[in-house]
């Protein structure tokens, strides 16, 4: 009465179903072509993995540091790192930090690589930007007119190319770095549409990081040494020599292995191969998912709508 439908049994919606069974095909299909038709124009992604282990240590590391906690003052004054648990969490924030992402972009041509629209192959070289109505150059004059210009970038020296510090924030959401807990295993992840770029990037991110941290060894070795030198001419103390000489030589000990060692701060165990798979669009999925979704709220309407017929109203 008063033109509002009553509640209906389950019989009943099914038999509305039934009556407008190719409305609720016709839609369905149509939202799954759409939605595979959509997924075909998405640029692909794939993920590149590398699985890392922490480095082999020498067993001589434990010895000497229990010696060196005699004298733990002497060792910290000379920068004698006497290792510990939190060498790979290091590893792991160098790996992340802003100035190394920043290096090895510019190092492996990143930039090209993600903003090739911007980039002059052939003259090798970053398109001029061109501003026809002057916007920046009036929007630049009032900021500075209003003291509302912030820091100096060293971007802009070369303004034609793309901002780095964006650059890095837009990488940092295409590397993952997970520790496992228990077995200290580290994984790396890289994500982009071309997968041979993926894994190249992937296993270049962890020579770079092998490689900075060799030589940045190397360097605190040998100021290390130095300075335990210089101690070292200026006590008499045999106890207090013999510590000397043990911190020296260990230090003598990571210079070399920091020299004919390659694999510094991590252990490739799996290195990054272009995967076949791609990660997304996951197509499938997302047609199952459009169609459900066009067949669920077709089906509502259906049956909860105020289009049905007088004929077809429950008694």
């Amino acid at each position: 009465m008063n033109g509002v439908n009553p509640p209906l049994s389950v019989g009943q919606m099914v038999t509305e179903l039934w009556i407008r069974r190719r409305l609720l095909v016709s839609t369905t299909l149509v939202a799954g072509v759409i939605a595979a038709t959509v997924t075909l124009f998405v640029q692909p992604s794939y993920r590149a993995t590398v699985i890392l282990a922490p480095p082999e240590k020498s067993s001589e590391t434990g010895g000497i540091a229990a010696l060196a906690g005699q004298f733990s003052g002497l060792a910290d004054l000379a920068g004698v790192n006497l290792g510990g648990s939190g060498d790979i969490d290091q590893s792991i924030a160098l790996m992340t930090s802003r100035h190394f992402i920043e290096q090895f972009m510019l190092d492996e041509h990143v930039l090209q690589t993600m903003y090739p629209k911007r980039w002059d192959a052939v003259a090798n070289q970053w398109k001029r930007r061109e501003d026809p109505k002057g916007y920046e150059t009036v929007f630049s004059w009032i900021a500075d007119k209003v003291g509302t210009q912030g820091p100096p970038n060293k971007d802009i020296e070369n303004s034609d190319r793309p901002s780095l510090w964006l650059a890095v924030k837009k990488f940092d959401r295409l590397m993952t770095v997970t520790k496992d807990k228990k077995t200290s295993l580290v994984i790396l992840t890289v994500d982009w549409r071309d997968p041979v770029i993926a894994a190249r990037w992937a296993n270049q991110l962890v020579s770079l990081l092998n490689e900075h941290a060799r030589s940045r060894a190397a360097e605190e070795a040998h100021r290390s040494v130095e300075y335990l030198n210089g101690e070292l001419s200026k006590t008499h103390v045999l106890e207090m020599q013999e510590t000397i000489y043990k911190l020296i030589e260990r230090e003598m000990r990571t210079m070399m292995s920091a020299n004919v060692r390659d694999e510094y701060a991590f252990r490739v165990l799996d290195p990054a191969v272009p995967p076949e798979e791609r990660r997304s669009p996951k197509r499938t999925l997302i047609t199952l998912a459009a169609m459900f979704i066009a067949g669920f709220c077709t089906s509502l309407w259906i049956i909860f709508g105020p289009q049905r017929r007088p004929s077809e109203r429950a008694p």
